[in-house]
């Protein structure tokens, strides 16, 4: 993961894809492994991907919760995405409220809202308006909050 161009690599994620599938295949044999590992992810997919059309997630962001899903099942999936989602809105509340400028994106939600009532294209965050200071990560996100999982899990 690159933080300084908020990116995760596609390399990453093609090890992470090309690790999963040797275990599947280890433990569960070529064809049921595969399956197992394509369907779970794939549901995570089908999960995340409105969140990507809505410009809430990266791609990087929804090839890793799919990784995670076909990797640690559907339920331990979502609630990864769940924790990654609150651990994010948490930081961005904080960085709102630290950089004193929760008044400024509270109008352009607004306006932005208004425009969407008008069918008007738009997006809510613009990178040369609003730079890098008000997004969040979301991929530490995600990284917390898998290991938050995983330690809650034991």
């Amino acid at each position: 993961m690159d933080l300084r161009h908020r990116r995760i690599a596609n390399g990453w994620i093609v090890v992470g894809i090309l690790t999963a599938l040797a275990v599947a295949f280890w433990t569960e044999g070529l064809g049921r492994g595969s399956v197992l590992f394509g369907r779970q992810a794939g549901v995570l997919l089908l999960v995340c991907f409105p969140l990507f059309c809505l410009g809430a997630l990266g791609g990087g962001d929804v090839k890793a919760l799919s990784l995670i899903g076909g990797v640690w099942g559907v339920e331990r999936g979502l609630r990864v995405l769940g924790l990654s989602l609150l651990i994010g809105a948490g930081v961005g509340l904080v960085k709102l409220l630290y950089q004193g400028r929760m008044g400024e994106r509270m109008r352009y939600l607004f306006f932005y809202l208004l425009r969407q009532e008008e069918k008007k294209e738009g997006s809510y965050w613009m990178e040369e308006r609003d730079g890098y200071g008000m997004t969040v990560a979301f991929g530490c996100c995600i990284f917390v909050g898998m290991l938050l999982l995983a330690l809650l899990s034991r």
